[in-house]
C-alpha cells in the first residue's frame, strides 16, 4: 500500500543531519578543554527533534492504524535504520571477541533488538555505545501511529502525559520490583529523564509541532493569497536566526551546570530542565524557519556537499565511536597530537561514512523495501 507522501522536499533539513552528527563527535573527542564543547550533545536533541517533525510531515497526514499501512510503514523505518546498526552491532561484537575471547549471547540480544536502551549497565556501555539513542527513536516510531490518531481528535499535547505516565512505571519497576537484577532497568530517574523516550518525548513533539505549523501553512498558501500574505508579515530569516541565537544562548547557560564528578550538564536538574524542556524549543524554531525561510543558513545546508554529509550521517554516528575509532588510535603514537588524532579520525569517519551509504546502506534500503513491500521514498 503506497503512502501519499507530502510532494515538497526540504534540503536544509538533510544537511542538519549532518551538522547534528558532528556536533556528538565533537562531544566526545575533544581536542582542547572548552566548556561548550562539552554540551555538544545537543546533537543527539536536534536528531530527535527532527525525528519528530520527518516523521509527522512525511506520515501524519496518510496514517491510519489499519494493518496494510502499518506493514508498510514499519519495513520503511526498519529498513532505513535496521541492516546497518544489525551488521555494525555485529562487527564490534565479533572485533570484542577476537580482542577478549568472550562473547555475551544475552548483551548481544539486547543490543540487535535495541531492548539494550532500557538498562542502564547496557545502554551505553555495549555494541555500538551512542545506540542507546536508536532505542529512544524506534520507541516513538513505534507509538507514532497512535499519537497522531489521538492529535485528530485535536488533543495534540496529551499523548505527553501518557508517556511520562509510562516512564513513571518503568521507574517505579526498576526501582521497586526489580531493584538490584543485574542490567539495571531503567534503575533510576536520571536514567529514564536522559536516556529513555519516556524522558524525551517532549522533543519529538516539539518536531511534530514545528512540522504541523508547516503543514498548515502550505495548505494556506495553497487556497489563499490573503493567507500567503499573513505567513509574510516577518523578515525573511526570522526563525532561523532566532532558533539559532536561542539555542546558543541555552547551550552556554547549560554549561554553567557542568558539575563534578560529572563534566555536562544533563546529570544537574537545571541542565537537564533546559536540554529536555527550553532547548528544543529554539531547535523546533529552527526547522520551522528552515522549512519555510530562504536564507544563508537554509542555502547552505541545503547544498550539494551537505546533501551528501546528511544522507551518510547515520552511518557517521554510528561509526564515529567503536571499533574504527579505537583502530585509528591503536595506530597512533604517543607522541602524535590530541588535535591530529581527533581531525584524522574525523576525516576517515566522513570518508568511510560516504562510501558506505552509495555502495551498502542505500543499495540495501532500496533492495529492501522492494522485496517486503515498502515505499521507494526514505
Amino acid at each position: 500500500m503506497a503512502q501519499a507522501q507530502p510532494s515538497l522536499t526540504i534540503p536544509s533539513l538533510t544537511g542538519i543531519r549532518a551538522i547534528a552528527a558532528f556536533l556528538v563527535f565533537f562531544h566526545h573527542y575533544q581536542f582542547f578543554k572548552f566548556r561548550l564543547l562539552n554540551e555538544f550533545h545537543i546533537g543527539v536533541s536536534i536528531f530527535f527533534v527532527l525525528s519528530g517533525f520527518l516523521i509527522y510531515y512525511r506520515y501524519y497526514e496518510s496514517s491510519t492504524l489499519s494493518g496494510a499501512w502499518w506493514k508498510t510503514y514499519i519495513i520503511n523505518r526498519a529498513a532505513r535504520i535496521y541492516p546497518m546498526y544489525f551488521l555494525l552491532t555485529c562487527a564490534t561484537f565479533v572485533v570484542e571477541y577476537v580482542q577478549k575471547s568472550t562473547f555475551n549471547a544475552p548483551v548481544f540480544f539486547l543490543n540487535i533488538t535495541f531492548l539494550h536502551g532500557f538498562f542502564k549497565d547496557y545502554g551505553g556501555f555495549t555494541g555500538i555505545p551512542q545506540g542507546w539513542t536508536l532505542t529512544v527513536e524506534e520507541c516513538f516510531y513505534f507509538l507514532a501511529p497512535l499519537i497522531f490518531t489521538i492529535q485528530r481528535k485535536g488533543k495534540f499535547w496529551l499523548p505527553i502525559l501518557g508517556i511520562y505516565a509510562v516512564g513513571l512505571v518503568f521507574l517505579y519497576i526498576g526501582r521497586v520490583l526489580l531493584a538490584g537484577t543485574p542490567g539495571g532497568f531503567c534503575a533510576s530517574f536520571e536514567f529514564v529523564a536522559i536516556y529513555t523516550f519516556f524522558g524525551r518525548c517532549f522533543e519529538f513533539f516539539v518536531g511534530m509541532f514545528a512540522a504541523r505549523l508547516v503543514l498548515q501553512s502550505r495548505k494556506r498558501s495553497n487556497t489563499a493569497g490573503k493567507s500567503r500574505a499573513r505567513e509574510l508579515k516577518l523578515p525573511n530569516g526570522t526563525a532561523t536566526w532566532c532558533g539559532i541565537v536561542g539555542m546558543s544562548i541555552i547551550v552556554s547557560c547549560m554549561s554553567i551546570f557542568q558539575d563534578y564528578p560529572h563534566w555536562i550538564s544533563l546529570f544537574h536538574t537545571a541542565g537537564l530542565a533546559l536540554n529536555n524542556l527550553v532547548l528544543p524549543l529554539f531547535i523546533g524554531i529552527l526547522l520551522w524557519g528552515l522549512a519555510r525561510e530562504v536564507t544563508p543558513v537554509s542555502r547552505f545546508l541545503g547544498s550539494k556537499p551537505m546533501l551528501v554529509l546528511g544522507k551518510s550521517s547515520y552511518l557517521f554516528y554510528l561509526l564515529h565511536l567503536g571499533p574504527l575509532a579505537g583502530l585509528l588510535q591503536i595506530l597512533t603514537t604517543d607522541q602524535t597530537s590530541v588535535m591530529y588524532v581527533v581531525l584524522v579520525l574525523f576525516i576517515t569517519v566522513i570518508a568511510v561514512s560516504i562510501a558506505l551509504f552509495y555502495f551498502v546502506e542505500d543499495p540495501l534500503n532500496r533492495i529492501l523495501r522492494k522485496l517486503l513491500g515498502g515505499t521507494p521514498q526514505t
